[in-house]
């Protein structure tokens, strides 16, 4: 030890080293910061009061990222249709399913606008539980999902993901017993499995206002993505998101 401590580090060492951390930091390099358009219209309908349908279309767009430009309108980024069912249990607790969802992806290849096209299928299952303390509303969810990516080629990939979301609302002011404007905060963490590697997919922090009405809203607010490629370089999304959710519910309902 006094040997370490006594003998002075070499130039070409020091350099070394850094060299080497340097490379050991290039398998977790970002990319380019992304700037998006996200958009969600959900519709469910109660059947009674164990089951509801859903279905929901997003809408998404995308900037020429890879030129530096931040129009978020530029590109088509993703065109999707999914199915929900949902069984109410005691306690505040949901059965999820979705059983067919239809996702259209479109890829930015290069600065020059040349985009790419890929489908895919995807399955859910998982449960939710909610909470109310005071006027603080709380959501949690956990999901599994099976996608199948470019269903419609023979290079056809299955990726599992395993899900777990965290809501919060609060109304900031109330106008009447069913209309409230919320301030909404929620986080999604996706983790997956793809090729036989599984690790740490994609965060979802969105921070925005709601508007409530009887027992549908709608939101809008930013919405930051933490995402891991399979090539370990992270991607930072910047994202404008509007959603509304529609309920439209059972009139033989007692």
């Amino acid at each position: 030890m006094k040997y370490l401590l006594n003998k002075p580090m070499n130039m070409n060492s020091l350099l070394k080293r850094i060299v080497f951390a340097a490379l050991l930091f290039s398998n977790h390099l970002y990319a380019q910061d992304q700037h998006e358009f996200w958009s969600k219209l959900n519709i469910t309908k109660e059947v009674n009061k164990h089951w509801a349908l859903a279905a929901d279309l997003q809408y998404r767009r995308q900037s020429n990222y890879l030129s530096g430009d931040k129009n978020i309108f530029q590109y088509n980024l993703e065109n999707s249709i999914r199915l929900w069912i949902y069984y109410k249990l005691p306690h505040r607790w949901d059965l999820i399913s979705s059983p067919i969802a239809y996702f259209k992806d479109i890829t930015l290849k290069n600065k020059d606008g040349v985009l790419s096209n890929g489908y895919e299928l995807r399955t859910m299952l998982g449960a939710s539980k909610s909470y109310e303390l005071g006027q603080l509303k709380n959501i949690n969810r956990v999901l599994y999902e099976l996608s199948f990516l470019n269903y419609n080629t023979p290079g056809m990939i299955l990726r599992h993901r395993y899900r777990l979301f965290n809501s919060f609302d609060y109304p900031i002011k109330r106008f009447k017993e069913t209309h409230s404007l919320n301030y909404y905060l929620y986080n999604e963490v996706f983790y997956r499995t793809e090729k036989g590697i599984s690790s740490f997919d994609q965060d979802h922090l969105f921070n925005g206002l709601q508007w409530k009405w009887k027992e549908s809203d709608i939101n809008i607010g930013y919405q930051y993505t933490y995402q891991k490629s399979m090539t370990n370089t992270f991607m930072r999304k910047n994202q404008l998101f509007i959603f509304l959710n529609l309920s439209i519910p059972n009139q033989k309902r007692s």
